[in-house]
């Protein structure tokens, strides 16, 4: 019953952000909020599902599992510590996106194409290329939103359309599902918290399942280097 329930959840989901992106002139503010909700809302169902299995880890203590939804197909999820408090891991992700690129060598461009109110926005963000060039640049279009749940931080996004970033032949454009940071501090250091990201992402175009497989888990652990060397380095230039 519950799988039936997740999977009929999973399938609204996904019909009603492929009718924004197939509708995008109708779109309204409350609607984007809508989706940025449901597809928070999801995010956190599947990091929350069972079925997981280990993909693969690192000496820092990250592990990254992955498991297949139909719908979907594969995702993954990343655990580790960061020292960092959670808050900031949300000032740099959410609103200094637009200096991602300063910091995270897998993007080229991110900026805010609209701000819907102070916890939901659309971006669009260029992605370098991947697995040494075989996978080339992505660009994608997303309704991000950020709220705290009693201690925690999550940030959210999902894909949509915008009239101002029409699909051009320069990048193929990728279509991320529902995905999610959860940012929990640790009660006994609140320098540091736990990240839990789901990263659910069609990359689009052909490629093969093996390459897809092994660039996305790469990306996440290089990632999350980035992003702790990127906060390591601002300590020490304050």
């Amino acid at each position: 019953m519950m799988n039936f329930a997740f999977n009929t959840f999973t399938r609204i989901l996904h019909a009603n952000c492929q009718q924004m992106i197939q509708e995008t002139p109708k779109i309204k503010k409350k609607d984007y909020q809508q989706v940025a909700e449901e597809a928070l809302q999801k995010a956190v169902s599947i990091i929350e599902s069972d079925g997981w299995k280990k993909e693969r880890s690192n000496g820092n203590g990250d592990i990254i599992y992955s498991k297949t939804i139909p719908i979907y197909g594969k995702v993954f999820k990343f655990e580790g510590i960061l020292n960092m408090p959670a808050a900031k891991v949300i000032d740099i992700l959410y609103y200094k996106v637009e200096e991602m690129h300063k910091w995270n060598p897998t993007v080229k461009k991110c900026r805010i194409i609209e701000k819907i109110n102070e916890h939901v926005d659309i971006s669009h963000t260029i992605a370098t290329e991947g697995a040494a060039g075989l996978v080339a640049s992505r660009d994608f279009v997303n309704i991000r939103i950020w709220k705290k749940k009693n201690s925690d931080y999550l940030h959210g996004s999902v894909a949509t359309n915008h009239l101002e970033v029409p699909e051009i032949a320069k990048y193929v454009r990728g279509e991320q599902g529902p995905t999610v940071y959860i940012m929990s501090p640790i009660s006994e250091n609140p320098q540091q918290c736990k990240l839990t990201w789901l990263l659910n992402t069609n990359l689009k175009g052909w490629i093969p399942q093996y390459l897809i497989d092994q660039t996305l888990s790469t990306v996440m652990l290089d990632y999350v280097h980035s992003l702790r060397k990127h906060s390591a380095s601002s300590k020490t230039s304050v």
